[in-house]
């Protein structure tokens, strides 16, 4: 039978904890159209948790838990263990690879060129 690897995808992700709830959630939950994620807190916000509106129906995501803004825009809650074994941090250097093939597809010869000897320093520097 066939095995078959999942495409790299960048999601957005926010875990949701004390501290963060207590420093807000991220524009990205919060200006989020439609409103699909909830959040709240009792007991002086000694318990946190929240509700979201995934495509298979309403989730309760806890503390601890990560809250994911997939690729179609979704949202959905995901357990820790499995985000840490799913998902993987996109680094700076991963974010200008993109810049800088994007800055080469449309012409800026130049900013790619400056952009290129960035990135070569960013991944030297990873290696030293």
């Amino acid at each position: 039978m066939p095995k078959y690897r999942k495409k790299p995808v960048v999601v957005e992700a926010w875990q949701f904890t004390k501290n963060n709830f207590s420093n807000g959630a991220p524009d990205f939950i919060r200006f989020a159209s439609n409103k699909p994620v909830t959040l709240f807190s009792q007991y002086a916000g000694e318990v946190i948790y929240g509700e979201i509106q995934t495509l298979e129906g309403v989730m309760r995501v806890s503390e601890g838990d990560y809250i994911i803004k997939g690729a179609q825009g979704e949202f959905y809650p995901c357990k820790p263990d499995i985000f840490e074994k799913t998902y993987q941090l996109e680094n700076s250097c991963n974010q200008l690879i993109k810049v800088n093939n994007k800055l080469l597809e449309i012409g800026f010869f130049i900013f790619g060129i400056i952009l290129g000897w960035t990135l070569f320093y960013c991944i030297v520097s990873q290696l030293i």
